[in-house]
């Protein structure tokens, strides 16, 4: 049975004049036995009965830190935030112990606890060789918006439904399942912890019952946690990294990137690699979502993310969603509406570039469920095919049919010698057949998919 920890203060209420004088004293003080939670360290003296949790551990510029909390058979002495190569807070400390417990050599213990914490923050990770071994276990936790391991990223304008695009890859994660054509590649359901800066669990519970209803899914059922976050990733990382550890969390969804690094100088890249930093040191696999700077979102063709270029640079996977041009909302708002979210590859670092797809969402009012599915890139709006490429535009209008120059120059929003030149490339490349050469007055050029040659 586990007893409540007491303190000082507790053990003179109840009579013990002395507090600890009636304890045993110890004669020496061999080197502390040390384990680690996560960033915490625990050490102990176990011949003298002395504990030492050493929790919020940092090392600035200026010099190493940590909270130490100090125990002797149990019963909690002190606590305070101590500068581990500072002499004078040193000296401070063990005279707060020594007034309150004399038996013990505390300039001893103290000096042990600061070396041990400091020489276990600094050893880092050994160096090893490299084999050549190929890649062990999927490349994807999630396909194909989700890496086996580091950074991804999520990225589009707001009102995109990137969140629930987001949400929805979650839920794949935690099922082990194939949902709307995201498939997980991971060996069982894993739990996922959701760190929320926009918005509350109100609104994460009511989004993701409504998801999981649309999917076919028992919200209940679903492996998902949640924590609202006010302070950046890399100063609230020690909670972070205690919530991982008490729910065995195996991959993060940050909604969103921006408030998770912080206000920063230097264009943010200072507080985007210490945000990256974090994620690298937690190792599990993070799909963030982020946003597009506002002139990217006006703009055709790829947008970056908001804020430094390390967010492009240091992330292992990067997608754009576009948002179809939506239809004006009904006033009558139990009526169902459609939403289609177009998806571009833009980064990838250990593999090939997957071909751009859509999302279709179905809301069912604003309370009712909402179903998520695959969806087709051919009758997206110029809005969506505008962030592919000219090439993959064309190749996807042309799936349901033959296209004239016209039609495929107003669907693009290109020009028609743009689109003619493009064209002319693609049946250069046996992607592209020209149907119809045109030529005299009202015919126009048609194209279409290549023909296929019959198997033998």
């Amino acid at each position: 049975m586990t007893h409540a920890k007491q303190g000082v203060d507790d053990r003179a209420a109840a009579g013990h004049g002395d507090v600890l004088g009636d304890l045993p004293r110890a004669e020496t003080t061999p080197a502390p036995q040390c384990t680690r939670d996560g960033d915490d360290l625990h050490l102990e003296w176990p011949d003298a009965s002395v504990r030492i949790d050493v929790t919020a551990i940092r090392e600035p510029s200026e010099g190493a830190t940590a909270e130490f909390a100090v125990s002797v058979h149990g019963i909690e002495l002190h606590w305070s935030r101590l500068a581990l190569a500072s002499a004078p807070a040193g000296a401070q400390f063990v005279k707060c112990l020594a007034q309150r417990y004399k038996a013990l050599p505390w300039g001893t213990i103290v000096e042990q606890a600061c070396r041990v914490t400091v020489r276990r923050v600094r050893e880092g990770t050994p160096a090893v060789r490299l084999t050549g071994a190929p890649l062990s276990g999927p490349r994807y936790a999630v396909e194909p918006l989700w890496w086996h391991e580091g950074l991804s990223m999520l990225y589009a304008d707001v009102g995109s439904l990137k969140g629930f695009v987001g949400l929805v890859a979650a839920m794949v994660a935690a099922t082990g399942r194939t949902l709307a054509g995201l498939h997980s590649r991971l060996r069982a359901p894993v739990n996922v912890l959701i760190l929320d800066w926009e918005s509350s669990q109100g609104d994460h519970d009511d989004r993701m019952g409504r998801l999981a209803r649309g999917l076919g899914l028992d919200p209940a059922a679903l492996p998902l946690y949640y924590r609202p976050m006010v302070r950046p990733l890399a100063a609230d990382f020690p909670a972070v990294r205690a919530t991982i550890a008490r729910h065995t969390i195996a991959m993060l969804l940050l909604d969103s990137w921006q408030p998770a690094c912080g206000p920063g100088r230097d264009g943010a890249a200072d507080t985007t690699v210490a945000t990256v930093g974090a994620v690298r040191a937690l190792g599990l696999p993070t799909l963030a979502v982020a946003h597009l700077s506002k002139a990217d979102a006006r703009e055709a063709g790829p947008g970056r993310i908001y804020g430094s270029i390390f967010n492009t640079a240091l992330c292992r996977c990067a997608w754009e969603l576009k948002r179809d041009t939506p239809e004006p909302v009904p006033e009558d708002r139990s009526t169902r509406q459609t939403v289609l979210v177009g998806a571009t590859h833009r980064k990838i670092n250990n593999g090939r570039f997957r071909p751009p797809f859509a999302l279709e969402l179905l809301f069912n009012g604003e309370t009712g469920p909402v179903s998520v599915s695959p969806g087709d890139l051919q009758t997206a709006g110029p809005a969506v095919l505008a962030k592919l490429s000219l090439s993959s535009a064309i190749l996807h209008l042309v799936q349901s049919g033959a296209q004239s120059t016209s039609d495929l120059a107003e669907a693009t929003g290109k020009s028609e010698n743009q689109v003619r030149a493009r064209c002319a490339q693609l049946v250069k490349q046996g992607r592209l057949a020209r149907l119809d050469a045109g030529g005299g007055a009202g015919h126009e050029t048609r194209w279409g998919l290549p023909a296929r040659k019959p198997t033998p």
